[in-house]
């Protein structure tokens, strides 16, 4: 049987006091080019006008792509206290510091280590130590 490779989904929280406190973002994990386009994008989105040129353009079209291939729900709600649909349109029409704490989070999220593996339990044999070995220093010196 072979192995089955699937998209880890990452859940994003801010703790309350954060300026995103309240927040939870589902996404899922994104191939590491995806990442690194949706990371490099930031200043672009930032900065982006009408004079923006073509390779600009283009790494923001393949940020977007990412970004909404990734983003799977929110539980962000408007000041009237209707959904925010969870689409690229909206996103794009958060706040700079909300797009970029999504985006940060989300490459942190996908960057970081898996927890360790649990410690096995002892299966009842005692294991003898190795005796500590005084050092013999650099042969070279």
């Amino acid at each position: 049987m072979a192995y089955v490779r699937r998209a880890k989904v990452y859940v994003l929280e801010w703790e309350k006091g954060h300026q995103l406190g309240g927040l939870e973002v589902r996404v899922k994990s994104l191939p590491m080019g995806k990442l690194v386009a949706m990371l490099s994008a930031i200043p672009t989105l930032q900065t982006l006008g009408v004079d923006a040129p073509p390779e600009m353009l283009a790494q923001v079209s393949e940020a977007l792509d990412a970004i909404g291939e990734g983003i799977l729900s929110w539980n962000m709600t408007e000041e009237d206290g209707s959904p925010t649909p969870c689409t690229i349109e909206a996103f794009m029409n958060l706040e700079p510091f909300e797009r970029e704490g999504i985006i940060s989070a989300w490459a942190q999220a996908g960057a970081a280590a898996p927890a360790p593996l649990p410690v096995p339990s002892p299966s009842g044999e005692e294991v003898a130590s190795l005796p500590m070995v005084e050092s013999l220093g650099n042969p070279g010196s």
